[in-house]
């Protein structure tokens, strides 16, 4: 089935490179247009100099998908999850969407909000999985998980 499934915090500069194809995937699906490594490094670059933490999922020692987040205040926020396409399905999301609940309760968040599309079932389903209460707004839904009152 999955093999050998390895999600980690990205502590090192080395780690944090092996985000740069799979952020450049997920933004050229996202636009529908391939979009240059060199932006992708950039943003990662940029993301991890303002704080966010990246985590990266390894099939077998294959990268495969990661998330990405940041604290404000008491809360945490999730800022995306992205699995390769042929890795989809598999519980990879969920796994990685884990690592980053785990992350906020260890570090004494009080909660953990969440974003998705209206048209994104997938990461609907791993909210939902997760515990999250799924509240209607704009563009689909923000997931809230109260870790403590």
């Amino acid at each position: 089935m999955l093999g050998d499934l390895a999600v980690t915090l990205v502590e090192g500069e080395d780690e944090l490179l092996e985000i740069v194809p799979l952020k450049q995937a997920d933004d050229s699906e996202a636009t529908k247009s391939q979009i240059p490594s060199e932006l992708a490094l950039e943003k990662v670059i940029r993301l991890h100099e303002k704080g966010h933490n990246f985590w990266l999922a390894r099939l077998n020692g294959q990268p495969i998908g990661y998330a990405v987040g940041i604290g404000h205040g008491d809360w945490y926020q999730s800022m995306g999850i992205y699995v390769t396409p042929d890795h989809r399905g598999q519980g990879i999301g969920s796994e990685l969407k884990r690592a980053q609940i785990d992350f906020t309760r260890d570090n004494g968040f009080e909660g953990f909000l969440s974003n998705v599309d209206g048209t994104n079932k997938a990461s609907k389903r791993v909210l939902e999985k997760s515990g999250f209460r799924l509240v209607p707004n704009a563009g689909g839904y923000s997931g809230i998980l109260k870790l403590r009152e």
